[in-house]
C-alpha cells in the first residue's frame, strides 16, 4: 500500500473518538519514532518509541487538534500508523513506511470535528 500524503485532514470526527497509534519494523531495524498531538479544547500527548511498538491511544473529549508523527529510520524499514477509532468501528487511519535513510519524516494530520 504506498505511505498516505505527508499532510492529512481528517474531518466529522465525533467527541470521545481513540486516537491510536503503532510502530511495526522489520527484523531488528535502528530506528527513532514518536507521536505528538495537541487538541484545541486541551490534553495532549507524546508518544515515544516505547509506547508505539505495543500501540498506544487517547481520547479525544473534543477532536479538533494535530497529531505528528515522526521518525527517522537507520537501518531496516519502518512502518507508522495511526488511525481513529469511534463506536468500535475503525473510522479514519494513515499509514507511512520509510527505508533505511537517515533523514527525519514528520508526516502532519490535522483532526476537525466537521
Amino acid at each position: 500500500m504506498p505511505n498516505s500524503p505527508e499532510y492529512v485532514v481528517w474531518r466529522k470526527v465525533p467527541p470521545d473518538s481513540r486516537l491510536m497509534g503503532q510502530t511495526t519494523a522489520s527484523g531488528d531495524a535502528d530506528y527513532a519514532a514518536t507521536i505528538d498531538g495537541s487538541f484545541d479544547a486541551g490534553g495532549s500527548f507524546s508518544w515515544l518509541k516505547s509506547d508505539l511498538v505495543p500501540g498506544a491511544s487517547f481520547v479525544m473529549k473534543q477532536p479538533t487538534g494535530t497529531a505528528r508523527p515522526a521518525v527517522t529510520v537507520v537501518s531496516g524499514t519502518v512502518t507508522i500508523n495511526i488511525w481513529i477509532v469511534s463506536n468500535g468501528a475503525k473510522i479514519q487511519q494513515c499509514s507511512w513506511t520509510y527505508g533505511a535513510d537517515r533523514v527525519p519524516h514528520a508526516p502532519v494530520v490535522d483532526i476537525l470535528p466537521n
